[in-house]
């Protein structure tokens, strides 16, 4: 068997091979970039639907915002008030000399008393109509089966059953022997 010549291309054929191959490149990049662009619009529109709600609800408030601020603009015109200065403290005034008081007044002074108070007795309050009284239970709770307890079970009630369980089994040792 002979060998078949190896294929040659001619030089118009490479020229079209290489304008395809730029061609395919720059489709890749093209549909790359695509892809890039819906990516994140899928991510934009995830995040506009979780923060949809809060989105509204802060259009709500700035439109509320407007409308109280544009009533205010339109019932009453901007005045600039002056800051109000606090007011200053008063300067304790001179004590005058204690003038000699005649006794007399002494007298008055010391007949004074205040009205006494009027003392309320509140009345303590009446005992209740019936006494209503709870009655222990008459038998244990139905314990749950070890199945019940590890279909629902958590790490702690587990441990509080194999706790109960080693103390019953020390307890029978020690006393039943």
């Amino acid at each position: 068997m002979e060998a078949k010549p190896k294929r040659q291309l001619t030089p118009e054929q490479l020229e079209k091979l290489k304008l395809a191959r730029e061609k395919a490149f720059q489709v890749r990049i093209q549909n790359k970039e695509l892809k890039e662009h819906e990516r994140k619009q899928a991510k934009d529109a995830k995040h506009y639907e979780k923060n949809k709600d809060k989105i509204d609800k802060e259009k709500k408030r700035e439109e509320a915002v407007n409308i109280i601020l544009e009533s205010k603009k339109k019932a009453e015109p901007v005045k600039e008030q002056p800051k109000a200065k606090p007011p200053s403290k008063p300067k304790p005034e001179p004590e005058p000399e204690p003038e000699e008081e005649s006794e007399e007044e002494e007298e008055e002074e010391e007949k004074y008393e205040p009205p006494p108070r009027k003392v309320i007795a509140k009345k303590p309050l009446p005992p209740p109509k019936q006494i209503i009284r709870k009655k222990a239970p008459s038998r244990p709770p139905p314990q749950p089966t070890e199945e019940d307890l590890y279909s629902n079970a958590n790490i702690e009630m587990l441990r509080k059953k194999l706790r109960q369980q080693t103390l019953q089994r020390l307890n029978s040792d020690l006393f039943n022997y």
